[in-house]
């Protein structure tokens, strides 16, 4: 099991509520109808990968169920900063980027491939610094070393090692990278979790339940206690979240032969 704090909190979070989605509404729709231009996404997939990283995180939760969520990007300038599992055409590129990939909204746009979707703001509008603190991740393997992350989740999910990462310290990769981007600028995203293994279901757990704390920080730094340059006024956690899949379930699955490579197939549809 790991290492984690439980919230005191009574009540979740009000700030992050439920935004249903419109008929027929994409992903990318509905993270534009959110109106939050910078924050964390957290998506939940429906293909193989997906649900074995849900999976893993059920040591996060008090229930052991699967995770409602498998990773986790930045929204930042209408992209998506993230470690993926899928390392593109070009692996040669993983190292020198530390495995962090610019994707435009598109690549989630499938609610089918990504039935799960919630975009949270843990830093208040405005300023530069979860972008600049991003550009240092990137910049410095040396502050977290995402490949190698990258490396032991693929593990995972292929069924090469059958030691779940989380339990071995080694966070979720997309997690993980918004995890240092934000303490870089200051805030403490996962301040339940007593480990270095940040995943999604942890970001998600201390955007539901750990708003004091949140607002005891906001308090502080508008007060000019610590803050300092460089680093982002944290707020209460706010956004949305649409969850259309409670129960994981893989229902997207690759075609198999060279001449399905790199697509997918539904089932049960």
């Amino acid at each position: 099991m790991l290492s984690m704090r439980a919230s005191t909190a009574t009540a979740p979070n009000s700030g992050v509520v439920e935004q249903k989605p419109k008929r027929g509404e994409q992903n990318a729709a509905w993270l534009a109808r959110a109106g939050i231009e910078q924050g964390v996404v957290l998506l939940g997939g429906a293909a193989l990968a997906d649900v074995r990283v849900r999976f893993a995180q059920s040591l996060v939760r008090h229930d052991l169920t699967p995770s409602s969520w498998s990773s986790a990007a930045l929204l930042l300038g209408g992209r998506l900063l993230t470690v993926p599992l899928e390392t593109g055409d070009d692996v040669s590129s993983v190292p020198a980027a530390n495995a962090i990939r610019s994707l435009p909204l598109s690549a989630v746009d499938d609610p089918d491939r990504f039935p799960n979707v919630a975009l949270i703001a843990f830093a208040a509008p405005g300023g530069d610094a979860l972008a600049e603190a991003a550009a240092d991740v990137a910049r410095q393997r040396g502050l977290i070393d995402l490949p190698g992350l990258l490396i032991a989740w693929l593990g995972w999910v292929w069924g090469v090692d059958d030691t779940n990462p989380l339990v071995a310290g080694q966070g979720v990769p997309g997690a993980a990278f918004v995890e240092a981007v934000h303490a870089i600028a200051d805030i403490e995203l996962t301040p339940g979790l007593a480990s270095a293994s940040s995943c999604p279901e942890a970001i998600w757990q201390s955007a539901k339940w750990w708003g004091d704390y949140y607002r005891e920080s906001a308090r502080v730094s508008a007060a000019g206690m610590t803050r300092s340059a460089g680093h982002a006024q944290p707020q209460v956690p706010a956004g949305v979240y649409s969850v259309r899949q409670h129960a994981a379930a893989v229902t997207i699955l690759p075609t198999a032969g060279p001449a399905g490579a790199g697509s997918t197939r539904r089932t049960g549809r």
